[in-house]
């Protein structure tokens, strides 16, 4: 990279921070679930917030493993409500 150049490590950082509730020193920062996307790539983060006298502090966590596993379970408790019900219709039709 040039001198000079800056590289932005998250190109969305604005639209990003602007959905995190801020929390004052001291109080619990409740962490809100994003999809950003990163060199083409959509990654799920979990990001807080904290404001102090001198600025703010964000935290950020990947958590695009969880988010796959929670969909994937949520999928399949719905196919297999779905193929529950089916026979159950049959049934009382």
């Amino acid at each position: 990279m040039a001198p000079g150049t800056r590289r932005i490590a998250v190109p969305t950082w604005n639209a990003l921070t602007s959905h995190v509730p801020l929390a004052p020193p001291g109080a619990a920062a409740r962490p809100v679930t994003v999809p950003i996307v990163l060199e083409g790539r959509e990654r799920w983060v979990s990001v807080s917030g904290v404001t102090f006298e001198d600025g703010t502090v964000y935290a950020l966590q990947d958590v695009t493993e969880e988010h796959a596993l929670e969909k994937t379970r949520s999928d399949f408790i719905a196919n297999a409500s779905h193929e529950l019900r089916t026979p159950l219709a049959a049934v009382y039709g």
